[in-house]
């Protein structure tokens, strides 16, 4: 039986350029912030590291036209970043989270902990994790860290070890009490994420298609993504928060990752049957491609360079927050 796969590896040798650091900011009553006196308390604070890519695409076999049969065909790009490890990966979280507890007590706030909340109605029956260890089970194809001895409330674990708050509308309300509880300190939510590909643009000819083609691309393109969220509430009249997104979407992370095309294409073998008397007999195959290529980075570089744009990103919100708080 023949087969037709094709497996295709471009490289670009354009990179992107950078572009000034925004966040767009969304959010209310941002004046009652000052009434935290300076108060935070750090509820989530998260980093996932992308170090798996995966795409893929199917194209279901069947009868065409003239009368012949052909097999599926499902092509499937995987990319897997090499050099990283997990444990450095929570070294930089920790060296991130570091940076900005620093960042916040030169600037005159005081961390409030979960000490006093075990009691608390809004996370009854959830569990307090501690973090320092890299976790594979919170998103598909990247390493999920928290700061090392940093502790969060979870609302459930399951088996896998993914962690869930399950679909909750007044999380906004439960963090809004949270800060009251903790006598109007302001509730920060860090989660950050450090993709490094995106699709790819389509290419599939006429021909491909034509012949039920499945066809997949990805482009290496480490990034920066992820937001902040803050809640306040003093008492009822007295409450607000934000949210902040880097413009765009993401903040591209440069000199660490050349930017490259990948692709994976695979078509069916279609056969028109053999006659047998009253019968047709028909033999055609399911063609799966699957393509793995290793993305080597200069792990160091990547480190610090992830380090240097998350503490930028960070610092950006908190001038931001710091302009609520001391606006006269």
């Amino acid at each position: 039986m023949n087969k037709f796969l094709i497996v295709l590896l471009l490289a670009c040798t354009t990179c992107g350029f950078a572009q000034p650091f925004e966040l767009d900011f969304t959010g209310y009553g941002e004046k009652y912030f000052k009434l935290s006196e300076k108060k935070v308390h750090i509820s989530t604070f998260k980093v996932n590291y992308q170090i798996m890519y995966t795409d893929s695409e199917f194209q279901a076999g069947g009868s065409t036209l003239g009368g012949g049969m052909k097999g599926s065909a499902k092509a499937i790009l995987m990319l897997g970043l090499k050099g990283p490890t997990s444990e450095e990966l929570v070294k930089t979280t920790d060296e991130i989270y570091e940076e900005f507890v620093k960042r916040l007590k030169n600037s005159g706030y005081t961390l409030v902990g979960l000490d006093n909340l075990t009691d608390f109605e809004p996370y009854e029956g959830w569990n307090k994790v501690k973090g320092g260890i890299g976790s594979e089970a919170q998103m598909k194809g990247f390493i999920s860290v928290s700061p090392s001895g940093f502790e969060y409330m979870v609302k459930k674990i399951k088996d896998s070890g993914k962690e869930s708050n399950g679909f909750d509308a007044g999380v906004g309300t439960r963090n809004n009490k949270l800060s009251k509880e903790l006598g109007g300190a302001l509730v920060l939510n860090v989660v950050v994420n450090v993709p490094m590909a995106k699709p790819g643009k389509d290419f599939k000819t006429g021909l491909v298609n034509a012949l039920g083609g499945a066809a997949v691309s990805a482009v290496t393109d480490l990034r920066l993504g992820g937001s902040v969220g803050l809640n306040f509430m003093k008492k009822l009249g007295e409450q607000g928060g934000t949210n902040a997104f880097i413009k765009g979407e993401t903040f591209p992370i440069e000199g660490v990752m050349e930017s490259k095309s990948y692709k994976a294409m695979a078509v069916a073998k279609t056969d028109w049957g053999t006659s047998a008397g009253m019968y047709t007999y028909f033999s055609f195959s399911d063609e799966e491609m699957k393509n793995m290529q290793p993305i080597e980075v200069d792990a160091p570089k990547y480190y610090s360079s992830v380090k240097g744009a998350t503490v930028d990103f960070l610092n950006t919100y908190m001038d931001k927050i710091d302009g609520y708080i001391n606006k006269k």
